[in-house]
């Protein structure tokens, strides 16, 4: 060491304390000392603070070693304390560590006193400079805190995973009330589960040293539960001596909307253009519906803007006015209409099979799951689920169905594999999903999510003009015998004049029945015999037994309410054969 040094010896002999300078100097330390032997002394040689080593003798007579240490420490120098004694003793080396020197040596041994100072000189010095950097790493902290917040984006510094530091905007964007919510927390948890991942794998690389994408979009969820849309920009600096992240992002919300209204825009304009493309002749019926009033036109234009999208869509209606038939043309008409179309009457399924029926389930989920079964949402992966009678579904369901629609997932009965099917909901129901909300039987964000396109199906009744091209329809497609029928004036006025409580289907089935038995039976009509060519319709004994066959198999099915399993016992044929014979003189029910 070349700079001279000053050290305070605290010692009550002037020899003591000339053999500590002595060693010292002999051993190559330059050394400046001075001597202090009492209380008094010693608070003034301290308030002078230009020492930079203090050694002093244990066995002081009054004035000892440790009320020195004491008053060292009070006076908060950072300089080395050693102490020193005539005798080793065990306990008074525990006393004098314990109260903070930072050495004790025995007299006999000074040839460790330099090195000692040397060492802690070193330490001290040492301790100065991690002050020095840790009170510019403090000032700079703050700076930075101070710019940041200045800053409209949101900005993050991420290490290990964690989140370092976040701005006000950063936790005001993903719906903190402060920034402490954050602080020290797991990063980008606020992504949906499928960017997640990829992010944290980027992240890690560029606190690793490695290379990633220096920008990305993500969906993100706040702690107040709302969902948008961020942009950010991921950079690699160093923090306190590690690779961290420093993140900005920002709200792109209102960008991908209008993406996204663009996308909607420019398909239905398409599916628009290839409406407008078809035939003159197919400008009473849509799809499998058929209808000129302007009722139906008004439902043509909504079906065709739905399927321009992939939005929800609620169809309304009374029980036989076609329902089905809308969503259908919906799927038919849309991008998925390669894909599978998957009808569903929640009305017909059992409470207690309403999960398994709609999610599968795993082999062994139960007794008498022999083998894994996929479910509806399996079925109809790719294309669209038509929930006929939606309104019937319990709650428990609803919450399912909404996180597996929305990207969440599900797993079957019995497994924990998770699926993410890809479809669209089209749903039907003849209630007022308004009032099944206020009434708790139908959960609000259930509601929202697929009530974005509500199209109502008007009952026959409003769309009178309709009747006629619809009997035609239903003639033409019963073929056989039925195709030569005459539908006279007096008929058609009936027809027109009836309330149709049924709506489509019956009057399919009265269109069935006129054809097949020669008479037209309403309630609270006459009844009216149809015009058949008595030596048109029967030309052989072959054709005469089909004939009367098919009209026994309507009364039949008449009779049971068209039940065909009742009907087939009814007639005591076996299913098998009474299905074909159904098929046979075409009359499936509608």
């Amino acid at each position: 060491m070349t700079q001279k040094l000053c050290v305070l010896i605290v010692e009550d002999s002037e020899d003591d304390a000339f053999l500590i300078l002595r060693k010292l100097r002999r051993d190559g330390l330059k050394a400046h000392c001075e001597r202090v032997d009492s209380e008094e002394d010693m608070r003034d040689a301290l308030a002078a603070r230009r020492w930079d080593v203090i050694i002093s003798d244990y066995d002081l007579p009054g004035f000892g070693g440790i009320e020195a240490l004491a008053l060292w420490k009070a006076s908060g120098m950072d300089i080395p304390f050693i102490m020193v004694s005539g005798v080793l003793g065990e306990d008074v080396a525990v006393e004098v560590m314990k109260e903070g020197a930072h050495d004790y040596l025995i007299k006999d041994r000074l040839d460790r006193l330099v090195p000692a100072i040397q060492r802690e000189l070193r330490d001290a010095a040492n301790r100065r400079k991690r002050m020095v950097v840790e009170r510019a790493l403090d000032r700079s902290e703050v700076q930075y805190r101070l710019l940041t917040e200045q800053i409209a984006d949101g900005i993050s510094l991420t290490q290990n995973g964690k989140y370092l530091f976040v701005n006000s905007a950063f936790a005001e964007l993903f719906g903190y009330p402060d920034t402490e919510c954050l602080v020290g927390q797991a990063a980008f948890g606020h992504l949906v589960q499928d960017q997640q991942d990829s992010v944290l794998a980027w992240v890690r690389q560029l606190e690793a040293g490695g290379d990633g994408p220096d920008s990305f979009q993500g969906r993100c969820i706040g702690g107040d539960g709302r969902a948008f849309w961020v942009g950010a920009n991921l950079r690699s600096i160093i923090w306190q001596g590690s690779n961290a992240v420093l993140l900005t992002v920002r709200d792109i919300s209102e960008v991908k909307e209008k993406e996204r209204r663009l996308e909607e825009e420019s398909a239905l304009l398409r599916t628009e253009n290839r409406l407008l493309r078809s035939s003159m002749k197919d400008r009473y019926r849509f799809g499998a519906m058929i209808g000129k009033s302007h009722p139906m036109q008004d439902v043509y234009e909504l079906v065709a803007k739905a399927a321009a999208t992939d939005a929800g869509v609620v169809v309304y209606g009374e029980s036989g006015t076609g329902k089905e038939l809308a969503a259908r043309a919906i799927h038919d008409l849309s991008d998925r209409r390669g894909m599978p179309f998957v009808p569903v009457n929640c009305g017909a399924i059992p409470e207690e099979l309403l999960e398994s029926e709609f999610f599968g389930y795993a082999k062994g989920a139960f007794t008498g799951a022999h083998g894994d079964r996929p479910g509806y949402l399996d079925h109809a992966d790719g294309g669209t689920l038509f929930l006929d009678e939606i309104g019937e579904i319990s709650l428990s369901l609803q919450v399912k169905l909404l996180r597996a629609i929305e990207g969440g997932g599900y797993s079957p009965l019995g497994s924990v594999a998770v699926k993410k099917p890809d479809i669209r909901i089209v749903a039907a129901t003849n209630r007022d999903l308004d009032a099944a909300v206020r009434a708790g039987t139908m959960r609000e964000d259930f509601y929202y999510r697929i009530h974005i396109i509500p199209i109502h199906l008007p009952p026959l009744k409003e769309r009178r003009d309709d009747i006629p091209l619809l009997v035609e329809h239903f003639i033409k497609t019963q073929g056989g015998n039925a195709s030569s029928a005459v539908m006279d004036g007096r008929t058609m006025h009936t027809l027109l004049e009836y309330g149709w409580p049924g709506n489509i289907r019956e009057l399919q089935n009265v269109i069935r029945r006129y054809l097949t038995l020669g008479t037209l039976q309403l309630e609270g009509t006459g009844t009216v015999e149809a015009q058949v060519p008595e030596g048109g319709d029967v030309q052989d004994l072959q054709a005469a037994m089909k004939h009367h066959e098919k009209k026994l198999m309507v009364m039949a099915l008449e009779k049971n309410r068209w039940h065909r399993g009742n009907t087939a016992r009814y007639l005591n044929l076996p299913a098998r054969t009474f299905y074909k014979k159904m098929k046979d003189h075409k009359l499936n029910s509608a």
